[in-house]
């Protein structure tokens, strides 16, 4: 029997909502039912936002043009834009790809090490994919979630489910059911919320490409083009391949600065993207010093400094924490100075520190240095949160470099 939204735990949201009208938002506990519901409504084109191990994403059905189109109106997303297509297993994805005998030996490699999992791999789009969903291209990035949510809605809708994350496009990704009311209430799609809870991961999946040359059948063929470093490591996928038959298929990382209307290869490229609504800046270690700097010293700042007590500092693992009485607010990714941790709170407490009133900026810790096979991935969301700018904090100031 269909379930009816009468009968279903709802979660309020009117703390979220905007003042001017009420909320687009229900925001629904998991139940059978409300998996029910959602998948009637993922099946009639409408969009459902869900919890998976990585951040929220906002889905709709993916062979369905249209529905699909709605997913861009309502985060204000370009169409160059590609989205992530979500399905329940690697028979589900071959029914949406053409590979080659060499691909699909590289496929079946890394969907048994890695899925469930957060890895999206990047493979030619079968003619069943609209044009929507691959923004125009001739690939489609394809990924089995490992959150008992989002499976669970897959099975219940019947369809693979095309979602980006489900906040406003550009801005902090969302890793809760609450994150995704505060962006997306007030636009003009009715969007059903299952709150999943925090996500594990806190920061996106990793998006690989399998290449391969045309008509070449042989291991020697392929390629891995890493095109977004995230929760699953460049190291981890080295040493998936190092102990197989394919050890000798070569592994690339891309580094993608993109601009705006610039067709993309996979989500998560633009130079500013995961940005808060306050101007942020990295500080590294060696840019935290005591005083200003002395004349001739070559140091080329951008603008008057910003006293402290109009900063809020990002901190990990306490390099920052003496600073904290001068700081108008402060935060610590991970006080004992684990990356991973700092990974699932990154994008919370990017989203706390932009609401602090009276806030002009947030310096940020630069961690890329830091000895973890995920430093290089949080470096990424830090990097184009702050659209690559630094900045020197001395003398209860913050000096913003040009």
């Amino acid at each position: 029997m269909a379930a009816s939204s009468e009968s279903l735990p709802v979660t309020s949201t009117s703390a979220t909502a905007p003042s001017s009208g009420p909320s687009s938002c229900r925001v629904l506990a998991p139940s059978p039912e409300s998996f029910e519901l959602a998948g009637q409504w993922l099946r009639k084109g409408k969009l459902v936002a869900f919890a998976t191990e990585t951040v929220y994403g906002l889905g709709a059905n993916a062979l369905d043009g249209n529905a699909v189109l709605r997913i861009f109106e309502a985060k204000g997303r370009p169409l160059t834009d590609p989205l992530i297509v979500h399905v329940l297993d690697a028979p589900a994805a071959l029914a949406l790809t053409r590979l080659t005998p060499p691909q699909q030996a590289l496929f079946e490699l890394l969907t048994t090490k890695f899925w469930p999992g957060p890895l999206t791999l990047v493979l030619p789009a079968a003619e069943c994919v609209p044009k929507t969903t691959t923004a125009g291209g001739s690939s489609v990035g394809l990924r089995a979630p490992n959150h008992p949510a989002a499976r669970a809605l897959i099975a219940a809708a019947g369809v693979p489910i095309a979602a980006p994350s489900a906040n406003r496009f550009g801005h902090v990704s969302p890793t809760k059911a609450s994150h995704v009311v505060d962006d997306l209430s007030s636009q003009s799609h009715e969007i059903l919320v299952l709150d999943g809870g925090s996500c594990d991961h806190g920061i996106e999946s990793t998006v690989a490409r399998i290449e391969s040359r045309d008509d070449v059948s042989s291991p020697s063929a392929i390629g891995l083009t890493v095109l977004r470093q995230g929760a699953v490591s460049v190291s981890a996928l080295r040493e998936a391949l190092h102990d197989s038959p394919l050890a000798a298929v070569p592994i690339t990382v891309l580094h993608r600065t993109a601009k705006v209307g610039e067709t993309l290869d996979a989500p998560g490229q633009l130079l500013v993207h995961y940005a808060p609504d306050v101007s942020a800046y990295l500080v590294s270690a060696d840019r935290i010093r005591g005083s200003l700097p002395s004349e001739g010293e070559e140091v080329q700042v951008s603008g008057a400094p910003r006293p402290l007590s109009s900063v809020v500092l990002i901190d990990f693992g306490g390099q920052m924490a003496h600073l904290q009485p001068q700081a108008l607010a402060y935060f610590d990714l991970s006080p004992t100075g684990d990356v991973a941790s700092a990974a699932q709170r990154l994008f919370d407490v990017l989203r706390n520190a932009e609401n602090v009133p009276g806030a002009s900026c947030i310096a940020m810790f630069d961690l890329s240095k830091q000895a973890s096979e995920h430093a290089a991935a949080v470096h990424d969301r830090m990097f184009r949160a702050t659209q690559g700018r630094c900045a020197v904090l001395a003398d209860n100031n913050l000096l913003l470099l040009s």
